[in-house]
Protein backbone atom coordinates (compact mmCIF):
# COMPACT_ATOMS: atom_id res chain seq x y z
CA UNK A 1 0.00 0.00 0.00
CA UNK A 2 1.48 3.46 -0.83
CA UNK A 3 1.26 5.94 1.62
CA UNK A 4 -0.52 9.43 -0.53
CA UNK A 5 2.47 12.41 -0.10
CA UNK A 6 -0.40 14.93 0.93
CA UNK A 7 -2.01 12.77 3.15
CA UNK A 8 -1.60 14.52 7.17
CA UNK A 9 1.06 13.24 9.75
CA UNK A 10 -1.51 11.42 11.75
CA UNK A 11 -3.16 9.62 8.49
CA UNK A 12 0.22 8.91 8.04
CA UNK A 13 1.22 7.39 11.07
CA UNK A 14 -1.78 5.40 11.09
CA UNK A 15 -1.46 3.99 7.44
CA UNK A 16 2.37 3.15 8.66
CA UNK A 17 1.00 0.79 11.72
CA UNK A 18 -1.59 -0.34 9.79
CA UNK A 19 0.64 -1.51 6.79
CA UNK A 20 2.88 -2.98 9.74
CA UNK A 21 0.01 -4.92 10.83
CA UNK A 22 0.41 -3.58 14.78
CA UNK A 23 -2.30 -2.63 16.47
CA UNK A 24 -2.02 0.74 19.03
CA UNK A 25 -1.58 -1.85 21.75
CA UNK A 26 1.45 -3.52 19.59
CA UNK A 27 2.50 0.29 18.77
CA UNK A 28 2.33 1.65 22.19
CA UNK A 29 4.47 -1.33 23.78
CA UNK A 30 7.16 -0.67 21.39
CA UNK A 31 7.42 2.76 21.55
CA UNK A 32 7.08 2.98 26.00
CA UNK A 33 4.24 5.02 25.57
CA UNK A 34 -0.13 3.98 26.23
CA UNK A 35 -3.09 2.96 23.63
CA UNK A 36 -4.65 6.50 24.42
CA UNK A 37 -1.84 8.61 23.79
CA UNK A 38 -1.30 6.59 20.26
CA UNK A 39 -5.58 7.24 19.54
CA UNK A 40 -4.72 11.04 20.40
CA UNK A 41 -1.92 10.89 17.61
CA UNK A 42 -4.04 9.31 15.30
CA UNK A 43 -7.01 11.27 15.61
CA UNK A 44 -4.38 14.46 15.13
CA UNK A 45 -5.55 15.90 18.68
CA UNK A 46 -1.70 16.02 19.74
CA UNK A 47 1.34 15.92 17.97
CA UNK A 48 4.03 13.51 19.22
CA UNK A 49 6.75 15.29 21.39
CA UNK A 50 9.95 15.75 20.04
CA UNK A 51 11.48 12.40 21.93
CA UNK A 52 8.61 10.45 20.21
CA UNK A 53 9.29 11.62 16.30
CA UNK A 54 12.57 10.48 16.58
CA UNK A 55 11.27 6.94 17.88
CA UNK A 56 8.96 6.85 15.42
CA UNK A 57 10.93 7.73 12.74
CA UNK A 58 13.44 4.98 13.78
CA UNK A 59 10.91 2.48 14.06
CA UNK A 60 9.09 2.98 10.64
CA UNK A 61 12.41 3.58 9.22
CA UNK A 62 11.32 6.95 7.81
CA UNK A 63 12.45 10.76 7.76
CA UNK A 64 10.59 12.87 9.38
CA UNK A 65 10.04 14.61 6.24
CA UNK A 66 7.97 11.42 4.94
CA UNK A 67 6.11 10.63 8.04
CA UNK A 68 4.55 14.49 7.84
CA UNK A 69 6.55 15.99 10.52
CA UNK A 70 8.55 18.64 8.33
CA UNK A 71 6.95 19.90 5.28
CA UNK A 72 8.12 18.53 1.55
CA UNK A 73 9.84 21.58 0.50
CA UNK A 74 11.78 22.14 3.98
CA UNK A 75 15.28 22.26 3.49
CA UNK A 76 16.66 20.97 6.55
CA UNK A 77 15.63 19.10 9.72
CA UNK A 78 14.27 21.49 11.30
CA UNK A 79 10.63 23.13 10.64
CA UNK A 80 6.97 24.10 12.46
CA UNK A 81 4.78 21.64 12.78
CA UNK A 82 1.31 22.43 14.44
CA UNK A 83 3.41 25.36 15.82
CA UNK A 84 5.59 22.98 17.60
CA UNK A 85 9.45 22.65 16.69
CA UNK A 86 10.85 19.32 15.51
CA UNK A 87 14.34 18.37 15.05
CA UNK A 88 15.51 15.09 14.07
CA UNK A 89 19.11 14.09 12.89
CA UNK A 90 20.64 10.87 11.66
CA UNK A 91 22.43 10.40 14.93
CA UNK A 92 19.37 11.00 17.01
CA UNK A 93 17.46 8.34 14.33
CA UNK A 94 20.23 5.64 15.65
CA UNK A 95 20.79 6.70 18.72
CA UNK A 96 16.91 5.56 19.31
CA UNK A 97 17.50 2.45 17.09
CA UNK A 98 20.03 1.05 19.70
CA UNK A 99 17.93 2.04 22.72
CA UNK A 100 15.22 -0.08 21.31
CA UNK A 101 17.33 -3.31 21.13
CA UNK A 102 19.01 -2.64 24.37
CA UNK A 103 16.27 -0.94 26.92
CA UNK A 104 18.29 -1.27 30.24
CA UNK A 105 19.83 1.22 32.23
CA UNK A 106 22.88 1.57 31.26
CA UNK A 107 26.04 4.61 31.54
CA UNK A 108 25.36 7.31 28.99
CA UNK A 109 27.56 7.58 26.19
CA UNK A 110 25.21 10.26 24.88
CA UNK A 111 26.77 13.55 24.49
CA UNK A 112 25.20 16.58 26.23
CA UNK A 113 26.20 19.87 26.62
CA UNK A 114 26.57 20.44 30.57
CA UNK A 115 27.30 16.72 32.69
CA UNK A 116 28.01 17.34 36.22
CA UNK A 117 31.33 16.17 37.77
CA UNK A 118 29.36 16.16 40.85
CA UNK A 119 27.29 13.01 39.50
CA UNK A 120 28.35 10.08 41.24
CA UNK A 121 29.76 7.04 38.80
CA UNK A 122 27.04 4.35 38.37
CA UNK A 123 28.73 0.99 40.08
CA UNK A 124 26.53 -1.14 38.28
CA UNK A 125 26.86 -3.65 35.80
CA UNK A 126 25.09 -3.07 32.20
CA UNK A 127 22.50 -5.41 32.54
CA UNK A 128 21.74 -4.94 36.58
CA UNK A 129 19.21 -2.67 38.32
CA UNK A 130 19.12 -5.31 41.11
CA UNK A 131 14.68 -5.36 41.89
CA UNK A 132 14.31 -1.96 40.75
CA UNK A 133 13.64 -2.16 37.48
CA UNK A 134 9.67 -0.59 37.43
CA UNK A 135 10.91 1.48 39.62
CA UNK A 136 13.35 2.80 37.31
CA UNK A 137 11.32 3.00 34.24
CA UNK A 138 8.18 4.34 36.03
CA UNK A 139 10.74 7.22 36.85
CA UNK A 140 11.89 7.21 33.51
CA UNK A 141 8.62 7.55 31.94
CA UNK A 142 7.67 10.27 34.11
CA UNK A 143 11.05 12.69 33.77
CA UNK A 144 10.88 11.88 29.62
CA UNK A 145 6.67 12.98 29.90
CA UNK A 146 8.21 15.71 31.23
CA UNK A 147 6.70 16.30 34.80
CA UNK A 148 8.09 19.18 36.33
CA UNK A 149 8.76 17.28 40.37
CA UNK A 150 9.37 14.35 40.92
CA UNK A 151 10.20 12.64 44.53
CA UNK A 152 11.34 9.71 45.75
CA UNK A 153 11.54 8.47 49.34
CA UNK A 154 12.18 5.50 51.79
CA UNK A 155 13.83 4.07 54.83
CA UNK A 156 18.07 5.13 55.38
CA UNK A 157 19.81 2.51 52.67
CA UNK A 158 16.98 1.52 50.81
CA UNK A 159 18.72 2.45 47.64
CA UNK A 160 16.89 6.22 46.80
CA UNK A 161 20.41 7.61 45.62
CA UNK A 162 21.41 4.32 43.79
CA UNK A 163 18.30 4.93 41.84
CA UNK A 164 19.15 8.37 41.03
CA UNK A 165 22.45 7.71 40.07
CA UNK A 166 21.23 4.96 37.79
CA UNK A 167 19.25 7.30 36.08
CA UNK A 168 21.81 10.06 35.67
CA UNK A 169 23.91 7.30 33.61
CA UNK A 170 20.68 6.90 30.96
CA UNK A 171 21.40 7.02 27.57
CA UNK A 172 17.67 7.74 27.47
CA UNK A 173 17.51 10.76 30.23
CA UNK A 174 20.99 11.91 28.21
CA UNK A 175 19.61 12.22 25.32
CA UNK A 176 16.28 13.74 26.47
CA UNK A 177 17.95 16.31 28.90
CA UNK A 178 20.43 16.86 25.78
CA UNK A 179 20.89 20.85 27.65
CA UNK A 180 22.71 18.93 30.46
CA UNK A 181 21.91 17.18 34.25
CA UNK A 182 22.89 18.95 37.38
CA UNK A 183 23.53 17.09 40.74
CA UNK A 184 23.53 18.34 44.23
CA UNK A 185 24.42 15.96 47.62
CA UNK A 186 21.82 18.42 49.89
CA UNK A 187 22.41 16.45 53.45
CA UNK A 188 21.28 17.46 56.77
CA UNK A 189 22.92 20.88 56.65
CA UNK A 190 23.91 21.81 52.67
CA UNK A 191 25.80 24.74 51.97
CA UNK A 192 23.46 26.68 49.52
CA UNK A 193 25.74 29.46 48.57
CA UNK A 194 28.36 26.91 47.48
CA UNK A 195 26.42 24.06 46.15
CA UNK A 196 24.41 26.55 44.11
CA UNK A 197 27.52 28.85 42.70
CA UNK A 198 29.08 25.64 41.70
CA UNK A 199 26.17 24.93 39.40
CA UNK A 200 26.54 28.75 38.20
CA UNK A 201 30.21 28.15 37.55
CA UNK A 202 28.68 25.07 35.03
CA UNK A 203 26.00 27.05 33.67
CA UNK A 204 28.81 30.04 32.30
CA UNK A 205 28.42 32.72 35.10
CA UNK A 206 31.29 34.22 36.18
CA UNK A 207 32.72 35.26 39.43
CA UNK A 208 31.74 38.52 39.59
CA UNK A 209 27.84 37.53 38.35
CA UNK A 210 27.70 35.62 41.82
CA UNK A 211 29.27 37.30 44.14
CA UNK A 212 27.14 40.40 43.61
CA UNK A 213 23.83 38.09 43.41
CA UNK A 214 25.57 36.22 46.86
CA UNK A 215 26.04 39.44 48.19
CA UNK A 216 22.31 40.10 47.65
CA UNK A 217 20.95 37.26 49.15
CA UNK A 218 20.12 33.51 48.19
CA UNK A 219 17.34 34.43 46.31
CA UNK A 220 19.06 36.50 44.02
CA UNK A 221 21.79 34.05 43.15
CA UNK A 222 18.38 31.30 42.61
CA UNK A 223 16.88 33.74 40.09
CA UNK A 224 20.49 34.39 38.18
CA UNK A 225 20.73 30.43 38.16
CA UNK A 226 16.94 30.44 36.67
CA UNK A 227 18.15 33.21 34.14
CA UNK A 228 20.81 31.40 32.86
CA UNK A 229 19.08 27.79 32.98
CA UNK A 230 16.02 29.41 30.75
CA UNK A 231 14.17 27.66 28.45
CA UNK A 232 17.42 24.53 28.63
CA UNK A 233 15.81 21.01 29.00
CA UNK A 234 17.76 19.79 31.75
CA UNK A 235 17.91 17.38 34.98
CA UNK A 236 18.66 18.72 38.38
CA UNK A 237 18.75 16.19 40.82
CA UNK A 238 18.54 17.38 44.63
CA UNK A 239 20.18 14.10 46.75
CA UNK A 240 19.11 13.40 49.88
CA UNK A 241 16.82 16.39 51.39
CA UNK A 242 16.24 17.08 54.93
CA UNK A 243 14.07 20.16 54.67
CA UNK A 244 11.59 21.36 52.32
CA UNK A 245 12.54 24.66 52.20
CA UNK A 246 16.24 23.27 51.35
CA UNK A 247 14.97 21.34 48.50
CA UNK A 248 12.99 24.51 47.25
CA UNK A 249 15.66 26.62 47.19
CA UNK A 250 17.42 24.61 44.83
CA UNK A 251 14.49 24.34 42.58
CA UNK A 252 15.77 26.47 40.22
CA UNK A 253 15.37 24.88 36.53
CA UNK A 254 13.03 26.52 34.14
CA UNK A 255 9.56 25.44 32.35
CA UNK A 256 11.46 23.13 30.20
CA UNK A 257 13.59 21.24 32.91
CA UNK A 258 12.52 18.14 35.69
CA UNK A 259 13.35 18.22 39.15
CA UNK A 260 13.91 14.84 40.91
CA UNK A 261 14.53 15.01 45.01
CA UNK A 262 15.04 12.24 47.32
CA UNK A 263 14.41 11.98 50.92
CA UNK A 264 14.15 9.78 53.77
CA UNK A 265 11.06 11.80 54.70
CA UNK A 266 7.39 11.69 53.41
CA UNK A 267 6.48 15.01 53.96
CA UNK A 268 9.55 16.36 52.01
CA UNK A 269 8.49 14.48 48.99
CA UNK A 270 4.79 14.82 49.07
CA UNK A 271 4.96 18.90 49.42
CA UNK A 272 7.94 18.76 46.38
CA UNK A 273 6.21 16.73 44.24
CA UNK A 274 2.26 16.14 45.41
CA UNK A 275 0.90 13.05 43.55
CA UNK A 276 4.48 12.41 41.89
CA UNK A 277 6.35 11.37 45.22
CA UNK A 278 7.11 7.65 45.18
CA UNK A 279 7.55 5.68 47.99
CA UNK A 280 10.67 3.33 47.63
CA UNK A 281 10.52 -0.11 49.61
CA UNK A 282 12.69 -2.86 50.39
CA UNK A 283 13.73 -5.85 48.21
CA UNK A 284 11.98 -8.95 47.62
CA UNK A 285 13.60 -12.14 48.73
CA UNK A 286 14.02 -12.88 45.22
CA UNK A 287 16.05 -9.96 44.64
CA UNK A 288 17.69 -10.05 47.81
CA UNK A 289 19.39 -13.09 47.24
CA UNK A 290 20.25 -11.95 43.27
CA UNK A 291 22.08 -8.76 44.77
CA UNK A 292 24.02 -10.81 47.07
CA UNK A 293 24.59 -13.72 44.33
CA UNK A 294 26.52 -10.78 42.35
CA UNK A 295 28.30 -9.73 45.25
CA UNK A 296 29.30 -13.00 46.61
CA UNK A 297 28.89 -15.71 44.32
CA UNK A 298 30.74 -17.96 45.67
CA UNK A 299 29.02 -17.63 49.57
CA UNK A 300 25.56 -18.08 48.11
CA UNK A 301 26.71 -21.66 46.50
CA UNK A 302 28.94 -22.86 49.02
CA UNK A 303 26.41 -21.32 52.29
CA UNK A 304 22.76 -20.74 50.51
CA UNK A 305 20.93 -21.98 53.85
CA UNK A 306 23.45 -19.37 56.18
CA UNK A 307 22.97 -16.97 54.21
CA UNK A 308 19.47 -17.10 53.45
CA UNK A 309 18.77 -16.07 57.41
CA UNK A 310 20.92 -13.09 56.90
CA UNK A 311 18.71 -11.64 54.24
CA UNK A 312 15.53 -12.55 56.36
CA UNK A 313 17.46 -10.54 59.25
CA UNK A 314 17.86 -7.49 57.25
CA UNK A 315 14.49 -6.95 55.94
CA UNK A 316 15.53 -6.80 52.15
CA UNK A 317 17.32 -3.34 52.94
CA UNK A 318 20.01 -3.03 50.19
CA UNK A 319 22.57 -1.17 52.07
CA UNK A 320 21.99 -3.87 54.45
CA UNK A 321 22.58 -6.38 51.78
CA UNK A 322 25.27 -4.61 50.35
CA UNK A 323 27.24 -4.26 53.62
CA UNK A 324 27.21 -8.22 54.07
CA UNK A 325 28.09 -8.97 50.38
CA UNK A 326 30.93 -7.38 50.25
CA UNK A 327 32.48 -8.33 53.45
CA UNK A 328 31.54 -11.95 52.48
CA UNK A 329 33.17 -11.21 49.28
CA UNK A 330 36.36 -10.16 50.62
CA UNK A 331 36.33 -12.99 53.49
CA UNK A 332 35.95 -15.44 50.73
CA UNK A 333 39.10 -14.66 48.29
CA UNK A 334 40.97 -17.37 49.43
CA UNK A 335 38.47 -19.94 49.66
CA UNK A 336 38.99 -21.08 52.81
CA UNK A 337 35.79 -22.27 54.67
CA UNK A 338 37.12 -21.69 58.33
CA UNK A 339 37.68 -18.13 57.34
CA UNK A 340 33.89 -18.07 55.67
CA UNK A 341 32.30 -19.80 58.89
CA UNK A 342 33.48 -17.37 60.73
CA UNK A 343 32.87 -14.38 59.05
CA UNK A 344 29.09 -16.11 58.65
CA UNK A 345 29.05 -15.95 62.26
CA UNK A 346 29.79 -12.45 63.28
CA UNK A 347 27.10 -11.79 61.04
CA UNK A 348 24.78 -13.62 62.69
CA UNK A 349 25.34 -10.54 65.69
CA UNK A 350 23.67 -7.48 65.26
CA UNK A 351 25.89 -5.21 66.28
CA UNK A 352 28.64 -6.67 63.86
CA UNK A 353 25.51 -5.96 60.87
CA UNK A 354 25.06 -2.52 61.85
CA UNK A 355 28.78 -1.44 62.06
CA UNK A 356 29.65 -3.23 59.03
CA UNK A 357 31.47 -0.22 56.52
CA UNK A 358 32.26 0.26 53.01
CA UNK A 359 34.84 2.64 52.35
CA UNK A 360 34.04 5.67 50.41
CA UNK A 361 36.55 8.27 48.47
CA UNK A 362 36.12 11.82 49.75
CA UNK A 363 33.71 12.88 46.29
CA UNK A 364 31.68 9.98 46.74
CA UNK A 365 30.64 10.69 50.97
CA UNK A 366 27.54 10.47 52.34
CA UNK A 367 26.17 14.03 52.08
CA UNK A 368 24.22 13.58 55.43
CA UNK A 369 26.98 11.94 57.90
CA UNK A 370 29.95 13.85 58.79
CA UNK A 371 33.58 14.11 57.25
CA UNK A 372 35.40 10.92 57.33
CA UNK A 373 32.35 9.05 59.01
CA UNK A 374 32.05 5.67 56.97
CA UNK A 375 29.27 4.68 55.67
CA UNK A 376 27.45 1.72 57.88
CA UNK A 377 23.95 1.06 58.95
CA UNK A 378 24.32 2.70 62.18
CA UNK A 379 25.54 6.20 60.79
CA UNK A 380 22.75 6.43 58.37
CA UNK A 381 19.69 5.14 61.39
CA UNK A 382 21.88 7.59 63.91
CA UNK A 383 21.58 10.45 61.82
CA UNK A 384 18.13 10.37 60.92
CA UNK A 385 17.53 9.46 65.38
CA UNK A 386 19.55 12.56 66.12
CA UNK A 387 16.77 15.21 64.61
CA UNK A 388 14.78 13.73 67.79
CA UNK A 389 15.05 15.76 71.11
CA UNK A 390 16.67 13.37 73.60
CA UNK A 391 13.33 12.57 75.23
CA UNK A 392 11.36 11.71 71.92
CA UNK A 393 14.55 9.61 71.22
CA UNK A 394 14.01 7.97 74.35
CA UNK A 395 10.23 7.32 73.62
CA UNK A 396 11.57 6.22 70.12
CA UNK A 397 13.97 3.42 71.63
CA UNK A 398 11.17 1.85 73.92
CA UNK A 399 9.23 1.15 70.75
CA UNK A 400 11.87 -2.18 70.30
CA UNK A 401 9.62 -4.02 72.85
CA UNK A 402 7.60 -4.85 69.78
CA UNK A 403 8.79 -7.50 67.58
CA UNK A 404 9.78 -5.99 64.04
CA UNK A 405 8.57 -6.49 60.56
CA UNK A 406 6.23 -8.42 58.92
CA UNK A 407 4.88 -8.04 62.88
CA UNK A 408 2.64 -4.77 63.40
CA UNK A 409 1.53 -3.08 66.55
CA UNK A 410 -1.59 -0.86 67.58
CA UNK A 411 -1.32 2.48 68.28
CA UNK A 412 -3.19 2.23 71.33
CA UNK A 413 -0.54 -0.68 72.38
CA UNK A 414 2.06 1.84 71.32
CA UNK A 415 0.79 5.04 73.17
CA UNK A 416 0.08 2.87 76.83
CA UNK A 417 2.96 0.13 76.92
CA UNK A 418 5.73 3.01 75.58
CA UNK A 419 3.88 6.48 76.68
CA UNK A 420 3.97 7.87 73.57
CA UNK A 421 1.27 10.58 72.25
CA UNK A 422 0.16 10.84 68.67
CA UNK A 423 1.99 13.23 67.83
CA UNK A 424 5.24 10.72 69.05
CA UNK A 425 4.04 8.73 66.56
CA UNK A 426 3.79 11.03 63.68
CA UNK A 427 6.72 12.84 64.33
CA UNK A 428 8.43 9.02 64.10
CA UNK A 429 6.79 8.64 61.05
CA UNK A 430 7.52 11.80 59.45
CA UNK A 431 11.09 11.23 60.43
CA UNK A 432 11.26 7.64 58.22
CA UNK A 433 11.68 5.69 61.61
CA UNK A 434 8.34 4.34 62.01
CA UNK A 435 6.08 2.68 59.01
CA UNK A 436 2.47 2.82 58.79
CA UNK A 437 1.06 -0.67 57.64
CA UNK A 438 -2.29 -0.33 58.14
CA UNK A 439 -5.12 2.22 59.97
CA UNK A 440 -3.82 2.22 63.19
CA UNK A 441 -1.38 -0.17 63.32
CA UNK A 442 2.84 0.56 62.58
CA UNK A 443 5.84 -1.67 62.33
CA UNK A 444 9.48 -1.27 62.22
CA UNK A 445 11.77 -2.65 59.97
CA UNK A 446 14.60 -5.17 61.03
CA UNK A 447 17.10 -3.25 60.88
CA UNK A 448 15.95 0.07 62.30
CA UNK A 449 14.36 -2.37 65.20
CA UNK A 450 17.90 -3.67 65.60
CA UNK A 451 19.27 -0.43 66.05
CA UNK A 452 16.72 0.77 68.58
CA UNK A 453 17.30 -2.83 70.53
CA UNK A 454 21.30 -1.56 71.34
CA UNK A 455 19.36 0.69 74.06
CA UNK A 456 18.08 -1.21 77.25
CA UNK A 457 14.21 -1.16 76.98
CA UNK A 458 13.33 0.03 80.97
CA UNK A 459 11.74 -2.71 82.86
CA UNK A 460 8.84 -0.79 83.55
CA UNK A 461 8.21 -0.56 79.96
CA UNK A 462 8.74 -4.71 79.40
CA UNK A 463 6.06 -5.02 82.55
CA UNK A 464 3.34 -2.61 80.69
CA UNK A 465 3.58 -4.72 77.72
CA UNK A 466 2.67 -8.01 79.62
CA UNK A 467 0.06 -6.29 81.70
CA UNK A 468 -1.40 -4.86 78.49
CA UNK A 469 -1.72 -7.87 76.50
CA UNK A 470 -2.81 -9.85 79.19
CA UNK A 471 -5.76 -7.48 80.12
CA UNK A 472 -6.50 -7.58 75.96
CA UNK A 473 -7.08 -11.17 76.40
CA UNK A 474 -8.89 -11.64 79.01
CA UNK A 475 -11.46 -8.83 77.76
CA UNK A 476 -11.19 -10.41 74.63
CA UNK A 477 -11.51 -13.93 74.99
CA UNK A 478 -14.03 -14.44 72.19
CA UNK A 479 -12.27 -12.24 69.71
CA UNK A 480 -10.24 -14.62 67.96
CA UNK A 481 -9.96 -12.11 64.83
CA UNK A 482 -8.55 -9.55 67.08
CA UNK A 483 -6.30 -12.27 69.02
CA UNK A 484 -4.83 -13.06 65.93
CA UNK A 485 -4.06 -9.72 65.05
CA UNK A 486 -1.85 -9.20 67.88
CA UNK A 487 -0.47 -13.21 68.35
CA UNK A 488 2.96 -12.04 67.85
CA UNK A 489 3.00 -9.31 70.46
CA UNK A 490 0.97 -11.83 72.87
CA UNK A 491 3.55 -14.47 72.68
CA UNK A 492 6.55 -11.55 72.87
CA UNK A 493 4.67 -10.56 76.49
CA UNK A 494 5.07 -14.48 77.15
CA UNK A 495 8.07 -14.36 76.60
CA UNK A 496 8.90 -11.33 78.89
CA UNK A 497 7.18 -12.69 81.67
CA UNK A 498 8.88 -15.94 81.55
CA UNK A 499 12.10 -13.90 81.52
CA UNK A 500 10.93 -11.01 84.11
CA UNK A 501 9.28 -13.59 86.79
CA UNK A 502 5.73 -12.71 86.17
CA UNK A 503 4.53 -15.61 87.58
CA UNK A 504 1.33 -14.53 87.70
CA UNK A 505 0.62 -12.38 84.69
CA UNK A 506 1.74 -15.29 82.76
CA UNK A 507 -0.51 -17.63 84.37
CA UNK A 508 -3.40 -15.76 83.61
CA UNK A 509 -2.83 -14.48 80.12
CA UNK A 510 -1.44 -18.35 79.09
CA UNK A 511 -4.89 -19.76 80.86
CA UNK A 512 -7.07 -17.45 78.96
CA UNK A 513 -5.11 -17.52 75.36
CA UNK A 514 -5.37 -21.25 75.26
CA UNK A 515 -8.82 -21.59 73.73
CA UNK A 516 -7.78 -19.27 70.59
CA UNK A 517 -4.53 -21.48 70.82
CA UNK A 518 -6.37 -24.45 70.46
CA UNK A 519 -9.13 -23.47 67.90
CA UNK A 520 -6.87 -22.48 66.03
CA UNK A 521 -4.60 -25.65 65.80
CA UNK A 522 -1.98 -23.96 66.90
CA UNK A 523 -0.86 -26.95 69.43
CA UNK A 524 3.20 -26.10 69.41
CA UNK A 525 2.89 -23.29 71.35
CA UNK A 526 0.09 -23.92 72.95
CA UNK A 527 1.88 -26.85 74.86
CA UNK A 528 4.92 -24.52 75.33
CA UNK A 529 3.32 -21.99 76.91
CA UNK A 530 0.69 -24.43 78.71
CA UNK A 531 3.73 -26.36 80.12
CA UNK A 532 5.18 -22.82 81.54
CA UNK A 533 2.45 -21.67 83.03
CA UNK A 534 1.73 -25.11 84.74
CA UNK A 535 5.46 -24.46 86.52
CA UNK A 536 5.08 -21.43 87.32
CA UNK A 537 1.88 -22.41 89.31
CA UNK A 538 3.41 -25.14 91.09
CA UNK A 539 6.05 -22.85 92.06
CA UNK A 540 3.51 -19.98 93.21
CA UNK A 541 1.43 -22.75 94.52
CA UNK A 542 -1.68 -21.54 92.57
CA UNK A 543 -3.49 -24.47 92.29
CA UNK A 544 -6.60 -22.69 90.54
CA UNK A 545 -4.55 -21.03 87.41
CA UNK A 546 -2.45 -25.20 87.75
CA UNK A 547 -5.68 -27.15 87.37
CA UNK A 548 -6.60 -24.35 84.27
CA UNK A 549 -3.66 -25.40 82.65
CA UNK A 550 -3.41 -29.10 83.11
CA UNK A 551 -6.84 -28.79 81.89
CA UNK A 552 -6.20 -27.35 78.23
CA UNK A 553 -2.76 -29.54 78.35
CA UNK A 554 -5.27 -32.24 78.56
CA UNK A 555 -7.26 -31.01 75.82
CA UNK A 556 -4.42 -30.17 73.24
CA UNK A 557 -2.53 -33.97 73.61
CA UNK A 558 -6.16 -35.18 73.31
CA UNK A 559 -6.91 -33.77 69.58
CA UNK A 560 -3.58 -35.00 68.91
CA UNK A 561 -4.24 -38.46 69.77
CA UNK A 562 -2.19 -39.21 73.03
CA UNK A 563 -5.42 -40.41 75.24
CA UNK A 564 -3.37 -41.95 77.98
CA UNK A 565 -1.38 -38.40 78.69
CA UNK A 566 -4.39 -37.02 78.20
CA UNK A 567 -6.00 -38.94 81.09
CA UNK A 568 -3.21 -38.61 83.40
CA UNK A 569 -3.47 -34.51 82.55
CA UNK A 570 -7.49 -34.54 83.37
CA UNK A 571 -6.87 -36.97 86.59
CA UNK A 572 -4.08 -34.88 88.06
CA UNK A 573 -6.73 -31.70 87.43
CA UNK A 574 -9.57 -33.78 88.55
CA UNK A 575 -7.69 -34.29 92.19
CA UNK A 576 -6.57 -30.50 92.54
CA UNK A 577 -10.03 -29.49 91.56
CA UNK A 578 -11.64 -31.58 94.14
CA UNK A 579 -9.42 -30.06 96.85
CA UNK A 580 -10.22 -26.38 95.71
CA UNK A 581 -14.19 -27.65 95.65
CA UNK A 582 -14.15 -26.06 92.32
CA UNK A 583 -17.42 -27.42 90.81
CA UNK A 584 -17.05 -25.43 86.94
CA UNK A 585 -13.61 -27.45 86.78
CA UNK A 586 -14.68 -30.59 87.84
CA UNK A 587 -17.36 -30.89 85.42
CA UNK A 588 -15.26 -29.75 82.70
CA UNK A 589 -12.70 -32.23 83.50
CA UNK A 590 -15.01 -35.14 84.16
CA UNK A 591 -16.49 -34.77 80.85
CA UNK A 592 -13.41 -34.81 79.35
CA UNK A 593 -12.67 -37.74 80.67
CA UNK A 594 -15.68 -39.80 79.66
CA UNK A 595 -14.71 -38.66 76.20
CA UNK A 596 -10.95 -40.33 76.68
CA UNK A 597 -12.87 -43.63 77.50
CA UNK A 598 -15.43 -43.36 74.52
CA UNK A 599 -12.79 -43.19 72.02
Amino acid sequence: MKISNTASWNDRLRQERIQRNLRQHDLAEQLGTSVATIQRWERGSHLPSAYFRVKLCALFGKSAQELGFVSDDASSNQSQANGTGISQTKEQVEFVQRTAQAPSPVLSDIPVKLRDPAIPASPLKEDALVGRTSEFYLLKQHMLTHIDSLALYGLPGVGKTALAIALAHDRDIAAHFHDGILWAGLGREPDHFRLLSRWGSLLGLSAAEMTTAKNRNLDALAEMLRDAIGSRHMLLILDDAWEITTALDFKVGGSQCVHLVTTRFPPVALHFADKHAFSLRELNEQDSITLLQQLAPSVMTDEFGEVHELIRAVGGLPLALTLMGKYLQVQAHDHQPRRLHKALERLRCIDTRLRLTIPQSPVDHHPSLPSHTPLSLQAVIEISEQQLDPQARDRFRALSVFPARPNSFSEAAAMTICGLSEADLDQFTDAGLLESHSPGRYTLHQTIADYTRQYCTHKTVEERMVLFFVALIKDNQQDYDLLEQEYTDILTAFEIATRCGMAAALQQGVNWFAPFLIARGLYTPGMEYLERARQAAECTGNDAELVRSLFYLGRIVHFRGDLPLAEHHYREGLVRAYQLENKELICQLLDRLVQTHER
